[in-house]
């Protein structure tokens, strides 16, 4: 739920600028519009738009504002998504590490970019393999 919470008081009236972005607690990005009516991610604000409570604000949605990108896709699938990770995911395959890269709960994952396997001296690589 991190991604719903943002720091500090934020309320359309304080001159929110067409697409402001703002990072959310969990550290994802927020866009804010300042239309009629407010909108956070496209998704407008439901009347009252600025409800004071004692630690904050609350701006009341009929859905989600934001939507992780990463919901439905495993970490092996985000890597296959993106170019950059092209020579990691053939080195999963090779490893035989694809089953549990996909399916592995909960997993942290430090993915090196093409760029790192490039520059990295090629005994790094062939151990790897």
């Amino acid at each position: 739920l991190g991604n719903h919470i943002l720091e500090n008081f934020i309320r359309p009236t304080d001159n929110w600028m067409t697409d402001e972005r703002i990072t959310s607690f969990s550290r994802e990005t927020v866009i804010l519009n300042a239309g009629e009516p407010p909108t956070v991610n496209s998704i407008q604000l439901v009347e009252p738009f600025n409800t004071v409570a004692m630690n904050g604000l609350v701006h009341y949605v009929e859905t989600s504002p934001v939507v992780p990108e990463c919901v439905g896709r495993s970490i092996l699938v985000a890597l296959q998504e993106n170019p950059k990770y092209e020579r990691l995911t053939n080195l999963i395959d090779i490893a035989d590490l694809s089953d549990v890269v996909a399916n592995t709960r909960p997993l942290t994952f430090f993915a090196p970019t093409n760029e790192a396997f490039e520059n990295a001296p090629d005994a790094i690589t062939d151990y790897l393999i």
